[in-house]
């Protein structure tokens, strides 16, 4: 009769043991999955988009850039004047003085207006001659578009920017960026009015993405 209980009990003890090893190990997964998920998190952020810049930009970077007008392949104005924007807020930020986009425009007009350039096609020689800085920036709006199907609607954005120098004309930055962003609703009305509120968004973005790319510039506050 006896026999049993020593059975009985190693069994129980068994079971608390197998118990403890399955919890410590859920915690282990758990512990490797936060960690995890907190590295790759890390790394999105810091990561910054492809781009391409000059060896010797930190050698010879320019002072005073002056942002054109956007290239727009598009139809939608609004989201060129909101790109050009937020490009001259930004770069000021960055440590590079800001040129009035009203002077650039007032001092190529003469250009624009004799159909020599469309855009932001102006030769970087002729900018340096109307304003005397150091660095053009040549953006573009390649696509901006909203599409619709049954309560889902999807917002693309993709843009390109150049950076030349004003003195040789040659590329000193170049890059580009698409964003895509979704949207879900049963009403047509909240999806229409979220798609206008975040269109505006994803060029801001993109914007922000560009500019971790670019170098700080010599006016930079630490």
């Amino acid at each position: 009769m006896s026999s049993g209980k020593p059975a009985a009990l190693g069994g129980a003890a068994g079971g608390k043991e197998r118990t403890i090893a399955t919890s410590s190990g859920i915690r282990r997964f758990f512990l490797y999955f936060v960690c995890a998920a907190l590295l790759l998190a890390a790394a999105a952020c810091s990561s910054k988009i492809p781009h391409w810049i000059v060896q010797d930009y930190a050698k010879n970077r320019p002072r005073l850039i002056a942002v054109l007008p956007v290239e727009n392949r598009t139809t939608e104005q609004p989201a060129a004047k909101i790109l050009r924007e937020k490009l001259l807020t930004d770069l000021y930020f960055k440590g590079y003085p800001k040129i009035p986009l009203k002077l650039v425009d007032d001092k190529l007009a003469a250009y624009y207006k004799e159909g020599q350039g469309a855009g932001g096609q102006v030769p970087p020689s002729v900018v340096a001659k109307a304003l005397g800085v150091d660095a053009i920036l040549y953006p573009t709006l390649l696509e901006c578009k909203v599409s619709y199907f049954l309560w889902y609607a999807s917002i693309t954005v993709s843009t390109a920017f150049e950076l030349r120098s004003a003195k040789t004309g040659s590329t000193l930055w170049r890059t580009d960026y698409r964003a895509k962003r979704r949207h879900f609703s049963f009403f047509r009305k909240d999806l229409e009015a979220s798609v206008y509120l975040d269109y505006e968004d994803a060029i801001r973005e993109g914007v922000d993405k560009i500019m971790e790319t670019i170098p700080d510039g010599p006016d930079i506050v630490k």
